[in-house]
């Protein structure tokens, strides 16, 4: 409890302390009708566009207009920005009346890596939202928090600033790649000493912890820990693994959606719901020609992004498939909604005739999987070679035969619609995490 208040007074009052402010404003507007928030969206992007006009990239598209009357109109004539065209344009992309903060990275998950700039608006935006989200759950600033999040730390440099870093927030990291048994027994034993008031981190490596738990009959020691809610993020969170981590756990099991080079785009409300982060961007959905798409219509998500003034990113194609609801939250936020169609364009199957499916249509083998203990396969992943072709890397269970492939494939044609697929199946020890750290149900090599 003391440490707790230590951390409190230290986050408060001295690290970021004009976040503070932000939080309290961000508290008391968010009950406002979805008309206001509209209105004051309204005015961080005209601002915006107005701050782009002193980028050289955008100075050619929007010199001399005048953008408060009409700034929807004029971002929609603005192109759509690429992730190769922020590689590409380099310093056309960087407003010079701003201070660089730093230099960001994003892992290409959807198949692109990205290197941005950030300066201090966009650092003290991210704590601002962190802090304002998680109190949603009644998670405050200093409490404990579990991380099964990362990516591979080289260097004593930064292993060190890692390490300071948890200790002044109240953090532990656990690995969230090695998830074979004996290492999930190991981090267990840590988790439980630590005795986490919250769970941030990956979809697939909170689940397979959740389900280790179960197969281990330990649910009422992770009930005991009385974790305030679980966030999982950077995944998709299919229906099956949300089911299985909120029943081990006996906690809320929110998403949290975003990315490095935008910070935090949504985030799931007690009622189930994504709202938006008005007050800080502006989304699109487009179809695969650019062409801007109605309200619950899904599409390609384009952010336009109003804090990072020193690269402000306008129209990005974030590399999600996604829908803007029409509808309004129960909860009462004014705050617009959304859903995710599969997250990452990585996380689509394409058909030969043309169809696109959203990869949590393997959702449905997964929980086949948890309901059938005699299917034979303890754990899968899909890569899809070519329209027709599929390798399935498999980690067998005991009692793995020809049927368990066979039982696989039935269920795997049916989803897809498709009898005529070729499947090849992968037999391994353990299916490795990608690069980027992630273990993904589905892959595509597809361009």
């Amino acid at each position: 409890m003391f440490l707790s208040k230590l951390r409190s007074l230290f986050l408060n009052e001295i690290y970021r302390k004009s976040a503070n402010g932000s939080i309290k404003r961000l508290l008391k507007d968010q009950k406002h009708s979805p008309d206001e928030h509209r209105k004051w969206q309204m005015e961080s992007l005209s601002e915006t566009l107005v701050q782009a006009q002193k980028v050289p990239y955008y100075y050619k598209y929007l010199e001399g207009i005048e953008v408060y009357s009409y700034p929807e109109q004029i971002l929609r004539e603005l192109p759509i920005l690429e992730k190769r065209n922020v590689l590409e344009l380099g310093d056309q992309l960087i407003n010079h009346e701003f201070k660089v903060r730093g230099i960001g990275t994003t892992s290409g998950s959807t198949g692109i890596g990205l290197k941005f700039f950030y300066d201090d608006y966009m650092l003290n935006n991210s704590e601002v939202l962190t802090r304002y989200y998680r109190s949603w759950y009644n998670v405050g600033v200093g409490d404990r928090g579990l991380k099964i999040w990362g990516r591979p730390l080289r260097g004593i440099k930064n292993k060190l600033h890692s390490n300071i870093s948890n200790l002044l927030r109240g953090f532990k990291t656990i690995d969230p790649w090695n998830l074979t048994p004996e290492n999930i027994a190991k981090n267990w034993k840590e988790i439980i000493e630590f005795n986490p008031e919250y769970v941030y981190g990956y979809a697939t490596s909170i689940a397979a912890l959740s389900k280790w738990v179960k197969a281990n009959s330990l649910q009422e020691k992770a009930h005991k820990m009385s974790l305030k809610v679980i966030i999982s993020t950077a995944e998709t969170l299919f229906a099956s693994d949300k089911k299985v981590i909120k029943e081990v756990f006996g906690c809320p099991v929110v998403e949290e959606y975003g990315a490095a080079e935008v910070s935090i785009i949504a985030f799931e409300c007690p009622e189930g719901n994504l709202h938006i982060s008005t007050s800080s961007l502006y989304l699109e959905c487009v179809d695969d020609n650019g062409n801007l798409l109605p309200l619950d219509t899904p599409g390609h998500i384009l952010v336009t992004s109003f804090v990072n003034k020193v690269q402000p990113l306008i129209r990005y194609r974030i590399g999600d498939y996604g829908t803007l609801l029409s509808a309004h939250c129960a909860c009462g936020r004014g705050m617009p909604i959304m859903k995710l169609n599969g997250a990452k364009i990585i996380e689509m199957i394409k058909t030969e005739n043309g169809r696109i499916f959203s990869a949590e249509i393997l959702d449905y083998i997964n929980l086949a999987l948890l309901k059938d203990k005699n299917f034979g396969i303890k754990q899968f992943r899909v890569t899809q070679k070519t329209l027709k072709k599929f390798e399935i890397e498999v980690v067998p269970a005991s009692n793995y035969s020809s049927e368990s492939k066979s039982k696989f494939t039935n269920l795997f044609m049916e989803q897809i619609g498709d009898n005529n697929l070729s499947i090849i199946y992968i037999e391994k020890d353990k299916i490795q995490p990608m690069p980027n750290g992630k273990l993904l149900y589905f892959k595509s090599e597809i361009v």
